[in-house]
């Protein structure tokens, strides 16, 4: 079976597909930068590792590459953020056969599967420590695969992406400096995943990223199914703009050690989500019992980054969120 392909997913340059280049705009508004797409149809394939380094061919050579390995929800919101930024990047995916068209080259990268990766100056790892990982060691497994693959392929700062979740049940306000004794596996893997980025031989930054919300990522979607814990305790989120702004500094500053990204503004749970509830139209969600709070604090955003947030407070999206 054959299909055709407009956008640089797979590169071949022995399949004898014979490729026709045209030059393109890159897709992102960024009229300063073009590059060149290659169309061909292609069997659905699976890329080797020479075949990924043919990817490279496809663009001018810009300053800086950047290899986002899991290039999924997160990961095309920050390469076009990158894009805009000068940046060269290409991505990773599980399946290329079911990855969408993407503006970028995709090679196919299941870790901790070893494969040689592109050539990258910097490397965002951004793979989602999901509820499937038993043991929970794998993923730290994972991880580590894919930082030395990366550093294998010229990576000189590596950002890797866990969560806020490793403050676990802690209550009061956390920082990046707070002691964290961990209760439970997942949190003991990002903690050694951590220990492990510090060890590496190069600049490395753990980003501990508080829940996600977006245009097409809605927290009460899953509410509406199930009850949610702390009514009465503070949200800590962050919108998937400036989670790609904010990361794309810290590659700009080479920021290094952990970094908390989240809303400086936390108004309470069942206020934000009731909220959102109403204006989607959505069930009001339920809340249990649970009282334990946390505030995750993000004053480094500021302080060190100079970074101002989009969407400081959830509730300033919610203007936007009639979607």
């Amino acid at each position: 079976m054959t299909s055709e392909c407009n956008h640089v997913i797979y590169s071949s340059a022995t399949d004898g597909l014979n490729p026709q280049s045209e030059t393109k705009s890159d897709g992102f508004d960024n009229d300063a930068v073009t590059h060149t797409i290659t169309s061909w149809r292609h069997d659905r394939r699976q890329v080797t590792p020479s075949d990924a380094f043919q990817v490279r061919s496809c663009y001018p050579m810009p300053m800086t590459t950047v290899g986002i390995i899991g290039y999924g929800w997160l990961g095309t919101r920050l390469s076009r953020e990158l894009h805009t930024h000068g940046y060269r990047v290409w991505g990773s995916v599980r399946h290329l056969e079911t990855a969408p068209l993407s503006p970028i080259p995709l090679i196919e990268y299941t870790a901790p599967s070893p494969m040689p990766f592109p050539p990258c100056d910097m490397a965002v790892i951004a793979i989602p420590m999901r509820r499937g990982h038993h043991p929970p060691d794998r993923y730290r497994e994972q991880i580590s695969v894919s930082c030395h693959a990366a550093m294998a392929a010229g990576a000189t700062m590596i950002a890797v992406t866990i969560s806020t979740g490793i403050y676990g049940v802690m209550a009061g306000q956390v920082t990046e400096t707070t002691p964290i004794i961990p209760t439970t596996d997942r949190q003991a893997v990002m903690c050694a995943i951590e220990r492990d980025l510090e060890a590496l031989p190069i600049t490395t930054l753990s980003v501990r990223l508080a829940g996600l919300f977006g245009h097409d990522r809605l927290i009460v979607d899953s509410l509406a199914r199930s009850p949610a814990p702390r009514p009465d305790g503070p949200v800590n989120l962050i919108h998937e703009t400036d989670v790609a702004t904010v990361i794309t500094t810290c590659l700009n500053q080479r920021v290094s050690g952990q970094l908390n990204l989240v809303a400086p503004e936390h108004p309470l749970r069942s206020q934000v989500y009731t909220a959102w509830a109403e204006q989607l139209g959505l069930p009001r969600p339920s809340f249990t019992d649970e009282v334990w709070t946390k505030t995750v604090n993000s004053d480094r955003l500021a302080l060190e980054l100079g970074v101002t947030l989009s969407h400081p407070s959830p509730r300033d999206w919610l203007g936007d969120a009639r979607i």
